[in-house]
């Protein structure tokens, strides 16, 4: 921030999607209207004196619920590690979808006692001991195809590990997380995706249109788009 004060910059994009609230804090208390535009690209919704482009964590867990429906699995549930908003705006988005379906969603995210954030230096095992209580609890929780939806990627993936060591096979119980990571992608796990493109395109679209004089929006949603995998191609009884 300090070398773009510097430079002269008479426009500036913050890419924080890991939300930092230090990070929007500092640009918030420092780049001032008289500097020009700010686009603060974020995670969560943050208040800025400019335009905040935003990831519409509601949607994603619409989108996600949605994904799982279509595909056939007939209860669902929500797990997450973690008790950071944007988990549950994910969760929330996601339980109501289901509900304007008829389909039962299982919170089990009620079991998270954590911000992510605090995870980063957990490893393998501490993640499987923190979700192999939801999945049990997903699992026994009603009949029919299950469709999972994990807070983010990472999530996911020990999720996979944990069934497969507990011995159910591929397209018997549906997995989705989010993120869009390629681990997850050589995994085949399906994911929603940061919409990272779109967010750039319209950041630029925004300067372009504030160096003619049109004010920015104080805050757009951009959602995310379904990338789907093996993990979710329910498998027919035979």
């Amino acid at each position: 921030l300090a070398a773009a004060l510097a430079s002269g910059a008479d426009a500036l994009v913050v890419i924080d999607l890991i939300n930092l609230e230090h990070w929007h804090r500092v640009c918030r208390d420092t780049w001032t209207a008289a500097h020009g535009p700010l686009i603060y690209i974020s995670g969560v919704p943050r208040d800025t004196m400019s335009c905040n482009l935003c990831y519409d964590q509601n949607g994603v867990g619409a989108l996600a619920a949605h994904h799982l429906i279509t595909s056939g699995y007939q209860r669902l549930a929500y797990l997450s590690m973690c008790t950071d908003s944007w988990s549950r705006d994910r969760a929330q988005g996601a339980s109501r979808h289901a509900t304007k379906r008829d389909i039962p969603l299982l919170r089990c995210d009620d079991m998270a006692s954590a911000p992510f954030n605090a995870s980063f230096e957990w490893d393998a095992d501490g993640f499987a001991r923190a979700l192999a209580p939801q999945l049990t609890r997903a699992l026994v929780s009603g009949d029919g195809p299950l469709g999972l939806i994990c807070g983010n990627d990472r999530m996911a993936l020990t999720v996979a590990d944990l069934l497969n060591d507990s011995g159910h096979a591929a397209g018997t119980v549906g997995l989705i997380g989010f993120d869009g990571s390629e681990t997850c992608r050589h995994r085949g796990i399906s994911s929603v995706a940061l919409p990272l493109d779109a967010f750039g395109r319209r950041a630029c679209t925004l300067l372009c249109d504030a160096s003619n004089g049109t004010q920015p929006p104080s805050r757009e949603l951009l959602s995310g788009q379904v990338l789907a995998r093996a993990s979710t191609w329910l498998q027919p009884k035979l």
